[in-house]
């Protein structure tokens, strides 16, 4: 397997992580193309490894052409204090959620990622509940 150690560019790696996410699609060929090539910047490069993970030809042409709104939008994003990006390459990325059945391909945090670490309580809903669901909640 070649060498796909990271360099010492961590906002190449990082705006390639966000294409891989802008991609759309099923993230579970995604997350395989991460398991093989951790870096994003080569896993995205690698156009073979990227159709042996199940990339389909949408998400591929998607990696080559990724929508620049929605690339800009999540970069404003990250350069606030405080704004992170955990990719699922990444060590950081929480060993629970990685278990769970569909598990995102990365996680925007705002505040301290170490956190992340820590037991955690989070309540899932709706943006227009029931009356009774927000009693509830």
């Amino acid at each position: 397997m070649p060498d796909h150690t990271p360099d010492a560019d961590p906002a190449e790696a990082r705006l390639a992580l966000l294409r891989l996410v802008a991609c759309g699609g099923p993230a579970a060929p995604r997350r395989r193309l991460l398991e093989h090539i951790p870096d994003p910047r080569a896993a995205i490069a690698d156009a073979a490894a990227c159709r042996d993970c199940g990339l389909s030809s949408a998400q591929l042409g998607a990696l080559r052409g990724p929508a620049p709104d929605t690339l800009r939008h999540a970069r404003d994003w990250l350069q606030a204090p405080r704004h992170h990006l955990i990719g699922w390459h990444d060590p950081d990325y929480p060993p629970l959620l990685r278990r769970s059945p569909a598990p995102p391909l990365a996680l925007f945090v705002a505040g301290d990622p170490a956190l992340l670490w820590h037991p955690a309580v989070a309540v899932v809903g709706s943006r227009a509940p029931t009356p009774g669901g927000r009693d509830n909640a």
